[in-house]
């Protein structure tokens, strides 16, 4: 038997699966051909401005196991998790979006079409991402010049950037279209259009 919880509120699409003890909050607007794993979470309650806005997941999304999606995001058509990965509020994301085994994004981010997030990737609140972009795992993209404090100075990453694994990119830089980022580098600041790092 399927102990899911689904709000009457929510909006659920045709040919939705849900899987076991999901939890899918009032604030859920779940489009067509979407698979939702078991104990995953559509719609977590957030505070601030994101508080008691809507969460939408496009068409034909995979959503594996145990994912935490809050509210006040939009997620566009394709939207592809592994299992643990959490999305926090205000998330905006276009067509295609993967993301990796134990992913988390911490909100306010925007992020472009097709872009590929490997596993254990952690993307800082307010990060700016590009189309085309791929993060590989263990990727971190810090927001706190000063932690712990309460200044964020979020990561901007522009088209078609390739971080590789394990890399860290410092708070405020910006990778700009084409830069390449080797394995285990640590990049603060601005690199230049198709640079390689």
């Amino acid at each position: 038997m399927n102990q899911s919880l689904i709000s009457p509120l929510a909006k659920i699409g045709k040919n939705v699966k849900i899987g076991y003890c999901a939890h899918i909050y009032a604030s859920a607007i779940i489009e067509d051909d979407c698979n939702i794993g078991d104990y995953c979470v559509v719609g977590h309650p957030s505070a601030g401005p994101s508080a008691n806005k809507p969460v939408r997941i496009g068409c034909g999304a995979l959503i594996r196991s145990h994912t935490v999606i809050y509210e006040g995001s939009n997620l566009d058509q394709g939207l592809e998790t592994g299992h643990h990965v959490v999305i926090r509020e205000g998330t905006i994301a276009g067509r295609n979006l993967r993301i990796g085994n134990n992913s988390d994004i911490e909100g306010d981010c925007y992020i472009g079409d097709f872009c590929r997030f490997h596993g254990y990737v952690h993307v800082g609140r307010g990060s700016k991402i590009g189309h085309f972009v791929r993060l590989y795992s263990l990727v971190t993209l810090a927001n706190d010049p000063l932690p712990p404090s309460n200044i964020v100075s979020p990561v901007t990453i522009e088209d078609a950037v390739v971080v590789c694994i394990g890399s860290t990119i410092m708070p405020g830089s910006i990778l700009k279209c084409g830069a390449f980022i080797s394995a285990h580098s640590v990049v603060s600041g601005e690199i230049p259009s198709g640079a390689v790092v």
